[in-house]
């Protein structure tokens, strides 16, 4: 923003805090299906299927603790998926 290569608005309309229901304790059950069903939707929007296993970063992804915001969780998958 300081440079002006990024809209201020645009930041703070990205930037705002989504309660979309607890992603941690109560709902922790479904954080694996949440980032398998990311993982897929993801893998096939930037054609990079998976192969290998991904218990380690399911793993991390449930011992996390997600300050209760999906998108966050949707993001780190997105992230994992460009990055591998």
């Amino acid at each position: 923003m300081k440079t002006g290569r990024f809209r201020e608005d645009l930041y703070y309309r990205l930037n705002v805090p989504l309660d979309l229901g607890a992603t941690s304790a109560e709902r922790i059950a479904e954080i694996p299906l949440l980032f398998r069903h990311f993982l897929e939707q993801y893998s096939g929007e930037f054609g990079k299927p998976f192969t290998r296993a991904v218990e380690a970063p399911v793993d991390a992804a449930v011992n996390y603790p997600w300050p209760g915001n999906l998108r966050e969780l949707e993001n780190f998958v997105k992230r994992y998926v460009i990055l591998e």
